[in-house]
């Protein structure tokens, strides 16, 4: 039990900037509220108004660039805001750069028909065999 109260906090801030992020206004509201009422501290919110609008843009750029099946793009946004350490050294990092690389690459056979796919099949399975 002790463990648990010694990360109390962090959790209660982690539940914080989810109900955030997922912009649950009211959940948030009434979130805040109970942990107030119950003495639980929440932490403030550790990064500015500035910095969070900023990565919620490259968010929302990456996932647009992702569903758009831009993979040109979308690697062009990855290599930007993502370190190279962090790419090259992690290897969950490394795992999901696989798995994009197979999202792409499957990207024109389900939302494409007839001869798109024969013309863009080769030059994806080219990018991707070398990759």
């Amino acid at each position: 039990m002790g463990d648990i109260l010694a990360y109390e906090a962090d959790i209660l801030g982690l539940v914080k900037e989810f109900l955030n992020f997922g912009e649950f206004q009211e959940t948030l509201k009434s979130f805040s509220n109970e942990c107030k009422s119950k003495g639980k501290p929440l932490p403030r919110s550790s990064g500015s108004a500035v910095r969070d609008s900023k990565t919620l843009l490259v968010q929302k750029d990456l996932l647009a660039t992702f569903e758009d099946g831009d993979r040109k793009s979308f690697f062009e946004l990855w290599e930007e805001h993502i370190p190279a350490e962090t790419r090259n050294n992690e290897p969950l990092s490394q795992k999901l750069e696989f798995y994009l690389h197979i999202h792409f690459a499957i990207f024109p056979l389900k939302h494409s028909v007839g001869q798109i796919v024969c013309i863009l099949l080769p030059a994806v399975l080219d990018y991707t065999l070398d990759y």
